[in-house]
């Protein structure tokens, strides 16, 4: 008699309400129980899940850990994508010339074909130390014979993954079946995505074929949950209907901001100064509606409110420690302060941010400014646009589904042509797997309890 699966969750993260939206479907489909990392405060989740909550690895050790990632991403093959074949050109961060040197010198090495296939994968090092101390120490987890079927599931991307790293290789060495949970459109393009799995839980199949392309996988169980991330705001925005009409003496132009670090968040907030002289000659009736990054403090975007045609609007909501212990202190807003947001805007700039998902989403006409090498001439340009280069799924997504426009002019014109006669961008969405309504999200759990249990049971194809 086939084994029935219980799915062992892992987060960090257990207040996200993106977390939330996909423990809500898996728990349809089969008994859930959510594992995460004691981090002295209370983690006591609202769903009525069971939780195992694991000891902390002491400090030191995650730390040691940390450095290790480091190291398997400089000695592990490279993947097939511009983000890691390119890396070099945003190894911006080691304050040591002489180690900036070194990883780039070790990289172009790396990237000779007969080297680069030598080299493991970034999955195999990651894992090493741990598979070794089950091995040879005595320590192998013994398999267990239970009445079900273990569905590990975890983050895609291994770095995510530091404190739960233990747990996931002992439940390798138990025989339990791993999938990975790949979160975000931009992690198949990284030679950190978890790599020995059983299965993946994507967004879209045109990212396993992201996945496929860069990792050179030929098998693995794959279901298409569409993009868990956004179904809340898929949710509020069919309530809340499309963006506002504006009164036509002033037009207002969204723009969110996309860089997390300081180093690209300087040259962000450069380039939107520039962007906002030159739009206060070409179209002076124009405001430009800044949405800071929810890590960087306001203070961090003094330029930008030096600008008469630039209008700070901070995220609403209190400042929250995401993990408890520090690392990132985040404020995330809600689905209706976003939606009140994007509603103030009669259109939204484009070029680096997921936020312009969310405002396609949001029915809001968006578009994508990308300046070519030729016209690039000032630090800022050089840097965010190099940057963008090398992005893949900038590239794939928004270069590719979403207009373009390479100039002021072109972007005054734009403007003009999407107030009076707002484009439909929904192909956008349907390539990367956005749910069209909530009610085609909330039956998801159908479609993936037909795959994924006869998968688990041993009765499915790969």
């Amino acid at each position: 008699m086939p084994k029935h699966p219980v799915i062992y969750y892992l987060t960090e993260d257990v207040r996200n309400e993106k977390d939330r939206n996909e423990l809500d479907l898996l728990r349809r489909v089969t008994r859930v129980v959510l594992v995460n990392v004691a981090n002295g405060q209370p983690t006591r989740n609202t769903m009525g899940l069971k939780q195992v909550t694991v000891a902390a690895p002491p400090a030191w050790l995650t730390g040691l850990y940390a450095r290790w990632t480091r190291l398997c991403l400089l000695f592990s093959r490279l993947a097939n994508s511009r983000t890691d074949l390119e890396f070099p050109s945003r190894n911006i961060y080691l304050k040591s010339h002489l180690a900036r040197c070194t990883v780039n010198s070790l990289w172009r090495i790396k990237r000779w074909p007969w080297v680069n296939q030598l080299l493991p994968r970034y999955d195999t090092l990651y894992f090493l130390p741990l598979d070794l101390w089950y091995a040879t120490l005595g320590r192998q987890p013994r398999r267990k014979n239970r009445p079900y079927t273990r569905l590990v599931i975890h983050d895609a991307l291994l770095i995510r993954l530091n404190r739960l790293a233990p747990l996931v290789a002992r439940e390798r060495a138990r025989g339990s079946r791993i999938i990975a949970n790949v979160k975000s459109w931009d992690n198949p393009f990284y030679s950190q995505l978890a790599t020995r799995v059983d299965g993946y839980l994507v967004w879209s199949a045109s990212m396993w074929q992201d996945i496929q392309r860069t990792h050179q996988i030929d098998k693995a169980f794959v279901h298409a949950w569409g993009a868990r991330s956004f179904v809340n705001l898929i949710k509020a925005a069919e309530t809340s209907g499309t963006c506002a009409s504006r009164p036509a003496r002033r037009i207002h132009i969204g723009y969110a901001a996309a860089f997390c670090d300081e180093v690209m968040g300087q040259h962000e907030v450069a380039l939107l100064v520039d962007l906002a002289t030159q739009l206060a000659h070409a179209l002076p009736e124009a405001q430009i509606r800044f949405r800071p990054y929810p890590t960087l403090p306001a203070s961090f975007y003094a330029p930008l409110q030096n600008c008469q045609n630039v209008q700070f609007n901070e995220i609403a909501g209190s400042t929250v420690d995401r993990y408890g212990d520090g690392r990132e202190l985040i404020r995330f807003g809600s689905e209706e302060e976003r939606l009140q947001y994007i509603g103030g805007c009669d259109v939204f700039l484009s070029m680096a941010t997921s936020f312009s998902i969310e405002a396609v989403i949001a029915k809001c006409p968006t578009v994508h400014f990308y300046l070519p090498p030729s016209h690039r001439h000032t630090v800022c340009e050089k840097e965010i646009f190099k940057r963008i280069d090398i992005s893949d799924h900038l590239l794939k997504y928004y270069m590719g589904f979403l207009p373009v426009v390479q100039s002021m002019e072109e972007l005054v014109a734009w403007i003009g042509m999407a107030i009076k006669n707002p484009p439909q961008q929904g192909t956008l969405l349907t390539q990367m797997g956005i749910p069209s309504s909530s009610s085609e999200a909330r039956d998801a759990w159908n479609s993936l309890k037909q795959q994924l249990l006869p998968w688990a049971q041993g009765n499915g194809n790969a």
